[in-house]
């Protein structure tokens, strides 16, 4: 009788363990949605994916990638002077900035 007790208040937390891992391919969709509505750059597929793998994408999440790209790549805008590409985790940032109005 105790086990059925445990398992009818451990259920609830243990349906989170399945399925609803996000994919890759999700987050690295999610990261240049956010980073193109935040300040209008669309990172590269390729280097959103290097910065998720480099970071700890359980404690680092898609907004906070996302700002950190607009970090990145303002800060790199603001000194054109220096041939340094920017970084987030190590990781060079590609990509391009966009009009937000066409949508690239």
């Amino acid at each position: 009788m105790k086990c059925l007790y445990v398992l009818a208040v451990l259920s609830p937390l243990l349906v989170g363990c399945g399925g609803s891992e996000t994919t890759l391919a999700e987050k690295v969709a999610e990261v240049q949605a956010q980073a193109t509505k935040i300040c209008a750059y669309l990172p590269t597929a390729t280097s959103v994916a290097a910065m998720i793998s480099a970071a700890n994408p359980a404690v680092i999440g898609v907004s906070a990638i996302a700002q950190a790209i607009c970090s990145a790549v303002t800060k790199q805008t603001q000194s054109l002077l220096t041939s340094e590409r920017p970084t987030v985790n190590g990781v060079q940032v590609d990509g391009e900035f966009i009009d937000p109005k066409k949508g690239n």
